[in-house]
């Protein structure tokens, strides 16, 4: 056609790393909205390692930059600037100018997978894998920093006060992926499993190999301490890696938390359970006062009575049942503790854990919910009210005889509460009241036609409504939630044409899509943290 063609030549490893650089700096000035001097143009100017002929500069384009190569001398005879360009094409990285607008990392959290990670981690199969949502989960993260801090320095303006607030430390999501332990092909298991499974309908027989088949493997004690064991040494190991890479992390007030989705959650759980089992081994009473006579190992507290004590095994059912003790634990407590559509509450149930939490109760008189903690500062239980394997924990924390004469969970409202969620609440409120007083003026009525019959007026004093057994109120707060956290249970609002039977189809895989969630996520991350301001000097 006439037209030169113009291929792209890379530069050498050294040199790239010279203009990478380069654009790092420029990038973060100007997410700060920093003003680009030629000062500062002229300071960033460095020469080539592979060809000391030239030089990296930054060049201006009415309001734009352009980093090129160009000669090293004013006098060189050799030619003029060259445009470099960062890739093989023009591309933006979602997410990276909010990434840079804000400071290091101030709160990191591990986030463990739930059930069928393996067959979300098909190219095949249109649900988005762990590490893509992750991606997404934090890319809208540092949308919702940035924007408040933006917010907050446009506040300061406008009230004419300095300095501006600095830049937020960022939130990072790490993932912790422990499926390939279990779905391993070479593993003897999945060969067996492969050989018994009939051939006819794969696609449904894959759902049931693939997403049923956790469940029932982390129910036997053998890969409940294998996963148990691939988890917390990755926790382990990311965070040695994050400390060397960050190494003011922990001296600035960093902090660590973790989230668990779907079966995560329970393994995040009983990963709390085997810190605290540790935490209580060889002393004679944890932190609720309780006698436990002679130490007790780790496996006894996981409902695994090897080693005889003076406490029944039954007491410690809230653990999971392991066939040996672990040596490795997590090696921080966490900020928070949240746990996304958990069946945790199921879990709990069939292990009999509410007489434990009973027990414990009972040597506290007065106190209705539970003392039983976990060490962590705070545990949110949050799920969404069409998601089918979500359950919740309060009920457990409560007597047995209150049954479902317990208070609903807390409605998540970091966004602010939606008018027709608002609106249904009144509905229900009216409707309630409305059946309590019919009922309780139908009994009286009945009762009232009873003593006339019968002319004996001394019973009417039976009539009067006698105080119900079962008397729970409305507000209550919950040990295992965190001092600054009465309520364990939080469910989420539903749209306004949500159809609870239709919402059931996606509700389990929605959570890290949910904007309720990230903005609460963001503002338990950043509560009661003072940021430290960010050397300019890191940034010029």
């Amino acid at each position: 056609d006439g037209k030169q063609k113009i291929l792209p030549q890379p530069l050498s490893p050294d040199d790239c790393e010279i203009v990478e650089a380069l654009y790092q700096k420029i990038a973060k000035l100007r997410a700060k909205s920093t003003p680009i001097t030629d000062q500062i143009m002229n300071e960033t100017q460095s020469l080539l390692k592979s060809d000391s002929k030239y030089k990296v500069a930054l060049t201006r384009r009415g309001d734009s930059f352009r980093i090129v190569k160009r000669p090293a001398s004013s006098f060189s005879i050799f030619s003029g600037d060259v445009c470099l360009q960062r890739g093989y094409g023009p591309y933006t990285v979602e997410g990276e100018e909010e990434e840079l607008s804000l400071g290091p990392v101030g709160h990191l959290i591990f986030v463990v997978h739930g059930i069928g990670e393996a067959m979300w981690s098909r190219p095949d199969v249109p649900v988005p894998s762990m590490i893509e949502e992750m991606d997404k989960a934090r890319f809208e993260i540092h949308k919702l920093q940035v924007r408040e801090w933006k917010e907050a320095c446009k506040a300061t303006e406008d009230q004419k006060k300095v300095p501006l607030p600095p830049p937020p430390h960022r939130i990072e999501l790490l993932p912790i992926q422990w499926y390939d332990r279990i779905h391993s092909s070479s593993t003897s298991l999945m060969k067996s499993l492969g050989a018994v499974t009939i051939t006819s309908i794969p696609a449904l027989r894959a759902i049931a190999n693939d997403v049923v088949f956790d469940v029932l493997m982390y129910q036997t004690p053998s890969f409940c301490k294998e996963v148990l064991n691939c988890v917390t040494t990755q926790i382990n190991d990311l965070f040695v890696g994050f400390q060397t890479v960050h190494k003011n992390f922990t001296k600035e007030g960093g902090r660590c938390s973790i989230i668990g989705h779907s079966l995560g959650s329970i393994i995040v759980w009983d990963l709390l359970s085997v810190l605290k089992m540790k935490q209580m081994k060889g002393s004679k009473a944890d932190n609720n006062g309780r006698s436990l006579g002679t130490p007790i190992s780790i496996d006894t507290l996981c409902g695994n009575a090897a080693v005889a004590t003076d406490e029944s095994p039954e007491e410690y059912s809230w653990g999971p049942i392991l066939q040996s003790p672990m040596e490795e634990t997590i090696s921080f407590q966490p900020e928070f503790t949240m746990f996304l559509g958990s069946p945790i509450g199921i879990f709990l149930t069939l292990r009999g854990a509410h007489a434990s939490f009973d027990a414990l109760r009972g040597e506290k008189p007065g106190e209705i919910s539970s003392p039983f903690t976990l060490p962590t500062k705070n545990v949110y239980n949050i799920f969404h009210p069409s998601d089918p394997v979500a359950y919740r924990i309060e009920p457990l924390l409560l007597p047995e005889e209150f049954g479902n004469a317990v208070p609903a969970a807390a409605i998540l409202d970091s966004s602010g509460l939606r008018f027709h969620v608002k609106a249904k609440q009144m509905q229900e409120n009216v409707i309630n009241q409305i059946k309590v007083g019919t009922k309780t003026f139908g009994n009286i009525f009945s009762k009232v036609s009873d003593v006339v019959s019968t002319g004996n007026l001394k019973d009417l004093e039976s009539v009067v409504p006698q105080k119900k057994e079962v008397n729970c109120p409305d507000s209550l707060s919950f040990a295992l939630g965190g001092a600054s956290n009465p309520r364990v249970d939080y469910c989420l609002q539903l749209g306004l044409v949500d159809n609870e039977y239709l919402s059931a189809l996606t509700a389990h895989t929605s959570y890290f899509t949910n904007g309720d969630i990230l903005q609460f996520i963001v503002n338990k991350s950043m509560a009661n943290r003072e940021w430290k301001d960010v050397d300019l000097q890191d940034l010029t």
